[in-house]
């Protein structure tokens, strides 16, 4: 049973790498195509990535099916959360061509969503539209199929925010400050808080061991009970696990980083 998508969110990076892909395109193709990935939950869908397919287009349509599974299975190596929920093409319009492409999607995935970006900047932005596609007539004699437009919104991270903020100034000056989110802030804020902390630890600490005030062994047992709580690495281990989580971090960037170079090169060798 099918199930009507009735929110779409879509995050910012999505767009970006979808211009990106039709800026960088062959000159003889007309539109871009390819895979939309996120989440699909109870239909309310949140798009967080995507990629190209290669394709041919004009009377008859062909997409290089091969390209977009192996393509999907490397991304769920480094996010299996992922998964496909729908496509996207470039232009503002939907021509015949496209009920074919979709049909593809929707064996792929439950009520997959069409994402159409206008590169072309006919009405003097990048108009998005989102649609969902649903059949005419009866079940005994359709009579074709049609995309009904979902409302869509667009949503981001903090991270994310931090980028449109500078692109939206249109300034890239070295003296450009970018304040963090949120969490950021309260991390500060918290570092600060023990920073105090420790400074009046060690004043105390001085002022007793100069007796220049008397002791007190209630703080003096806080003290110690802190300090009891703190495990004890000898300096080999703690390299050892620092250097394990930046390994981890390295290798994610490193797989990231050859995925991308891998997709970018396959679209290449399959316009060349």
């Amino acid at each position: 049973m099918n199930l009507i998508p009735v929110d779409v969110k879509i995050h910012p990076t999505v767009l970006f790498s979808i211009i990106d892909s039709y800026e960088r395109r062959n000159e003889k193709m007309t539109r871009v195509v390819g895979s939309l990935l996120g989440t699909n939950i109870q239909g309310n869908i949140e798009v967080t990535d995507s990629f190209v397919v290669p394709h041919r287009d004009g009377d008859e349509v062909a997409l290089d099916v091969e390209f977009a599974k192996n393509s999907m299975n490397a991304f769920k190596k480094i996010n299996p959360s992922v998964s496909i929920v729908g496509w996207f093409s470039t232009g503002n319009d939907i021509p015949n061509t496209s009920c074919l492409i979709h049909e593809y999607y929707a064996r792929e995935t439950i009520s997959p969503i069409h994402l159409t970006v206008d590169t072309n900047l006919k009405n003097n932005q990048p108009d998005v539209k989102a649609y969902y596609s649903t059949e005419l007539g009866i079940p005994e004699r359709k009579q074709g199929t049609i995309f009904v437009p979902i409302p869509i919104d667009i949503i981001s991270y903090d991270s994310e925010k931090l980028t449109i903020d500078l692109l939206q100034d249109g300034k890239f000056s070295n003296k450009r400050i970018i304040k963090p989110g949120m969490d950021f802030v309260n991390l500060k804020l918290t570092l600060d808080d023990i920073y105090l902390m420790l400074n009046s630890i060690t004043e105390y600490v001085d002022k007793v061991l100069a007796g220049k005030i008397a002791m007190d062994s209630n703080i003096g047992r806080h003290l110690v009970k802190i300090i009891d709580s703190i495990p004890l690495l000898d300096p080999q281990t703690f390299d050892t696990l620092m250097t394990n989580q930046m390994n981890d971090l390295l290798m994610v960037q490193y797989l990231s980083n050859l995925v991308q170079v891998q997709l970018t090169l396959n679209e290449k060798l399959s316009l060349i």
